[in-house]
């Protein structure tokens, strides 16, 4: 992949790459602990806290970079690697915790470990077919910004849906958000200072999919607050 091959890297990228590293580490750093919060509330409020198309989008992605396409930068191989691992956990508590209730479908309900196994092997599929036609390293990232969006409008609709933060948290979105929007500006910095190798991410698609995914972010984070504070309300009149 040429895109990490230093050697064939301008000047002004290799002064700058301090930078990248460290967005990177920030990334990873954000989104393990993420996925950690994530674990903790899925066995506390016994409810499935991602919406499942979105954790199975997530997952395959990541089984693809770390299993099939791996990047040849040893910062994401390591993050990569833990992001698979925590997010596994997330997949099993979140299949048990599910389970535990009724779901509205019952052929959906006695089969959901299969259908979700289905729908990550589906993404997978996917995915490679995308380092076919792209290129890995291309495939890595589109992948990673389709994941980002997907992730985005189901986290949106989910909590719509419930009109509750039960199964969420401040946590959860605050570092979901840091990790997603560090990780998309690193990108944007190396095709910034080495557009021989990343330009192709500095185009219209990469610019709407990270403005509407900011979008429904910020969406998210005020009707969370707004939830929270109507719970807290009531609570009060309660006591």
């Amino acid at each position: 992949m040429d895109a990490f091959d230093l050697s064939s890297a301008p000047a002004e990228f290799r002064a700058i790459k301090p930078i990248c590293d460290m967005l990177v580490i920030f990334t990873g750093a954000t989104w393990v602990i993420n996925y950690i919060v994530t674990v903790r509330q899925i066995f506390r409020d016994r409810v499935c806290v991602m919406p499942l198309v979105c954790l199975c989008c997530n997952v395959a992605w990541e089984i693809t970079v770390v299993l099939i396409h791996r990047p040849p930068y040893f910062l994401l191989d390591v993050f990569f690697a833990m992001w698979l691992s925590v997010n596994m956990v997330i997949v099993y508590g979140s299949i048990k915790v599910s389970m535990e209730k009724q779901l509205p479908s019952p052929l959906m309900h006695k089969h959901l470990p299969l259908i979700i196994a289905l729908t990550i092997l589906g993404f997978i599929l996917g995915y490679h077919a995308l380092a076919k036609m792209l290129g890995p390293t291309k495939a890595v990232w589109w992948g990673g910004m389709l994941s980002q969006v997907v992730m985005s409008a189901d986290c949106l609709g989910q909590i719509l849906h419930r009109g509750s933060t039960h199964g969420a948290s401040w946590a959860m979105w605050t570092s979901r958000v840091l990790g997603s929007y560090s990780a998309i500006a690193g990108v944007w910095v190396k095709s910034w200072f080495w557009p021989q190798q990343w330009d192709w991410f500095d185009n219209a698609l990469t610019r709407w999919i990270t403005g509407i995914s900011l979008i429904m972010d910020i969406m998210y984070g005020c009707i969370f607050w707004f939830i929270w504070q109507t719970e807290k309300g009531a609570k009060v009149q309660k006591a």
